[in-house]
């Protein structure tokens, strides 16, 4: 027969562990649902410079979008509205299982990349979308991030235009937050720890 000392720790413990598994299940939901920023370490591999400054542009623009992520399909509609800016080679890596999801940017004038697996998405160094890399005409990394300062409901809240315009001038900008969906299979685990999203 356990004794209350006993009784009492057990409920600590069970305690404890359903506040953990709350608190988890919590910030997986906020992170899921697009209100609270990905931690985005965007370390891009030599494949991925290699391929993006093979160009005569003095800005390459990379937009990085995945199927089933809603703040991605707001820039997905915001990208084929405006088309590719002059200037600037933009290509869209989009990580979906079938080629219809690029037709649209195809259609709208843009360089596209379908990412169908895993082994594709981690080649690069792609770890969460949408986001978006402006890289110079030798390799160098100017801008990795988001879209917007805040969620992403909206396509008039995009600020694209206004980096990749100032880079083009030299100028320099901290990376915006990306609000949208874990893309690695690591990122992944980090939001998602238990499975339950």
């Amino acid at each position: 027969m356990q004794t209350k000392k006993e009784a009492k720790e057990r409920f600590a413990v069970v305690l404890f562990f359903a506040w953990a598994v709350l608190c988890l299940a919590l910030g997986s939901i906020l992170m899921v649902k697009h209100i609270i920023p990905l931690p985005v370490a965007f370390i891009p591999s030599q494949s991925f410079l290699s391929s993006v400054a093979n160009s005569n542009e003095p800005l390459n623009v990379v937009h990085v979008l995945t199927e089933g992520c809603k703040c991605s399909a707001v820039i997905s509609r915001y990208l084929v509205e405006r088309g590719p800016l002059s200037g600037v080679r933009e290509r869209v890596l989009y990580a979906a299982k079938s080629d219809a999801a690029i037709e649209p940017f195809r259609e709208a004038g843009f360089e596209t990349e379908l990412l169908r697996s895993e082994g594709q998405i981690a080649s690069y160094g792609i770890t969460a979308s949408p986001m978006f890399v402006v890289v110079n005409g030798a390799g160098e990394q100017l801008y990795t991030g988001g879209y917007s300062e805040r969620l992403l409901r909206h396509s008039g809240q995009v600020k694209d235009r206004q980096i990749i315009a100032g880079l083009a001038k030299g100028d320099s900008f901290s990376a915006l937050p990306v609000f949208g969906c874990a893309v690695s299979k690591k990122l992944k685990k980090m939001v998602d720890p238990i499975g339950i999203i």
